[in-house]
Order: structure tokens, then sequence, then C-alpha cells
């Protein structure tokens, strides 16, 4: 239901706040050393930064749970709270395994790594789903799979947790298949990692968990503020159909975009260390972005309220409506995400920083004041749209200037 999505939706955002921390943000310096020996050791490094996280939040949680459950938000959520440093390393191995493919050009790996994290989420919410709401399956096909009939009687009684069960293995899953892969092909290269040389790359790329960190800790105070903000003022069931709303409209950015932006970073960064020329490349990536994205996006902004209750049913028409408020803002990310990685590559990180948290704030504020001063959340939808559609363009125009710049100093 609406209001369960929404309640898991608000775990979530607790998983991925935390994992911003997980692993420094050096997984994202992965790609950028000539050498594979650097590279090697900024995963080293990531790795002891992100197992020492999850211990450090796990004994944290510990010694505070009473002051935790305090809060009915977290209340709600009763033993699987506990369940979120596990996803939190889960998410941090995925990242940095991720960049350690993407810089060694094994994109097939990333690709099926994500089919697994997808199809296992997405099929395990789909069976628990089914047999919660009593959906017809063939009882002797699942007592065969499953066995136990306790397991289906516990199953019809979960309400949110399915779906934090579904993320598990979803996440299980692709974490499992990249270490298997790592170690079978390039464990050889673990002898190469050395503490003084850790310390090395950490100094180096010391921008990463100074500025990139801040950066990504904004970005998600936006979306976990736009859940609390719409929890406050609209409750679990609009934050729900939000949460829904964005999540389908994310997908072309998740599937095919962040497969652009692995891409992209792999290739732009190389061609600078190189100082070749990137700015061919960057226009030649928008104009695939946006030809592939128009037709996706231009179907759910005329369509979306018919297309959203035939699949999501009745109880979910809103979202239709809400999705063609928001696609043009999501568009225009579809297109710019992807290519705005050269400020990392050009190490203007701390600028691009400030400009983003100039949109989080605009985005944030758009919210609030449609639910406190309107009272309807789709004034502040349309309102991020105009906003961002806005602010996007700036974004390029201001990218095209700084890799000018850039190519003119090689």
């Amino acid at each position: 239901t609406p209001e369960e999505f929404g309640i898991f939706a608000f775990y979530f955002s607790l998983v991925t706040f935390l994992s911003i921390f997980a692993t420094g943000r050096y997984d994202l310096a992965i790609l950028l050393p000539k050498e594979k020996s650097d590279a090697i050791n900024i995963l080293g490094l990531s790795f002891i930064i992100l197992i020492s996280f999850t211990f450090l939040i796990s004994g944290v949680g510990f010694l505070i749970s009473g002051f935790l459950f305090s809060f009915p938000r977290l209340a709600i959520l009763g033993n699987w709270l506990w369940s979120i440093p596990v996803l939190v390393f889960f998410l941090g191995g995925i990242n940095i395994l991720t960049s350690w493919n993407n810089r060694n050009k094994k994109f097939s790996r990333t690709s099926f790594s994500k089919i697994l994290m997808y199809a296992g989420d997405a099929l395990t919410a789909s069976y628990i789903g089914s047999v919660k709401n009593n959906i017809a399956l063939s009882a002797q096909g699942v007592k065969n799979l499953f066995s136990p009939d306790h397991v289906i009687q516990t199953t019809k009684a979960w309400s949110f947790h399915g779906l934090i069960v579904s993320k598990f293995l979803g996440l299980f899953s692709s974490f499992s298949y990249l270490s298997f892969s790592f170690f079978r092909k390039d464990r050889q290269l673990l002898k190469e990692i050395s503490p003084q040389n850790m310390k090395k790359m950490a100094i180096e790329h010391k921008d990463f968990p100074r500025i990139n960190m801040l950066h990504a800790l904004t970005d998600e105070l936006k979306t976990s503020g736009l859940s609390f903000v719409i929890l406050i003022f609209f409750y679990e069931r609009i934050l729900g159909i939000y949460n829904m709303t964005y999540k389908i409209l994310r997908a072309p950015l998740s599937i095919i975009g962040n497969s652009f932006s692995h891409v992209f970073f792999q290739k732009a960064a190389e061609q600078y260390a190189n100082k070749e020329k990137i700015s061919p490349f960057v226009q030649k990536t928008t104009r695939k972005l946006f030809i592939i994205g128009l037709p996706i996006f231009l179907i759910i902004f005329l369509f979306a309220p018919p297309i959203f209750t035939f699949v999501l049913g009745e109880k979910w028409s809103d979202a239709g409506i809400y999705a063609q408020y928001l696609t043009p803002w999501l568009f225009v990310n579809f297109v710019i995400s992807p290519i705005s990685q050269v400020a990392i590559i050009l190490k203007k990180q701390f600028a691009f920083w400030m400009i983003n948290l100039f949109s989080n704030v605009l985005i944030f504020l758009s919210i609030l004041w449609a639910g406190a001063v309107v009272g309807d959340i789709k004034t502040g939808f349309i309102i991020i749209s105009v906003t961002q559609v806005i602010f996007y363009i700036w974004v390029y125009l201001w990218l095209t200037k700084i890799i000018k710049h850039a190519e003119e100093s090689y």
C-alpha cells in the first residue's frame, strides 16, 4: 500500500544517508589514478573505512538504542532498525567494486550486478506481496519451493518488512557477484596494498571526504528533508505515492543514465589525464541522452495518469498526476547528471557543491512552502520542475565554460 511504501521510504532514506559516510567517498577516486597500483590502494582504503564505519554505527546504535526507540518513526521499524548497518555495508561495497570495474572497463560486470540487484529486489518483493495479499499462486508450487507453512503465514503478517527483505536480497546478490568476480580475476593485485601507499592516496585525494562527501551529504539531506517535510504535512500515504512516482521516473536515470555515467566518468577521466580534449565527448554524450530520454519522458508527461493507474492500481492513481509535474525536472536531470562528473575530474568539486547546494535549497523550500502555506503538494512539484529546468540549463553552460578553460591550459 502507499502507507507501507512510505514507511519503507523512510527506512531506506536512513540507509542511503549513512552510506554517504561509509567509504569517505574514496570509491569515486578509484577511477582517477594512472597507475593500477594506486587504484588498488584506494580500493583497500575504501574497504577499511567501510568496515570500520559499519562497526561504528552498529556499536553506536546498540549504545543509544533506548534513545532511538523513543522516536515513534524509528520505533515503528522495530528490530528491523538493526538491519541498517548491513545494508550500508552492502551499498558501500557495491560502490567500491563498481568503480573498480568501471576503471578497468569491465562494464559487463557492472551491468550484470545491477540486473542481479534489481531482479533480486523486484522478484522477492513480488513474491512476498503476492502471498501477503492472497494473490493466486500455485499453493503446491509455493510449498515445494519454500516448504514450511509458517514461512507463508509469517510473510502474510508482514507490512513494509517485505520491502526490506527484498532490498536486502537484491543488494546481497549484487555484492556477492562483484566480490566473487574481483577475487577470481584481480585478487593478485591485493599484494600491492600497503599502509604507506593507502596513506599517500588518502592525502592525495583528500578532497573526496572533505568536499565530495559534504556535497553528497547536502544532496541526501535534500532527499531525506523532502521525505521528512512530506511526512509532516501530508502523512505516510502522500510520501508513499511520491516515492513510488520518483522511483519509477528515476528508473531511466538509474538504468540508462547510470550506465552512461560510468562510461563517461572513466573515459573523460582518461582523456583529461592524457591531456586530450573532452568537450566533443561531453557534447556527444549530452545529445545521446537527450535523444534517448525525450520519447520516454514525453510519453510519461502525456499519458502518466492512465498508465500509472492501469499498472499500479486505483489506489496509486495520484502517482500519475505527480509524474506529470515531476517529469520536466527529472528529464533535464537525466540529460545533465552524467556529464556533471566533469566537475570532479577538473577538481572543481567545491564550486559544484556550492552550485548544487543552491539547487537543493530551492527544491526543499518549494515543498516546504507547498506544505506550510498552500497545503497542496502538486503546487510544490510545479515550482520544482520550473526552477530545476532553468537551473540545469545554467549548469550545462557552466560546465562547458570550465571545460573550455581547462582545455586552453593544456
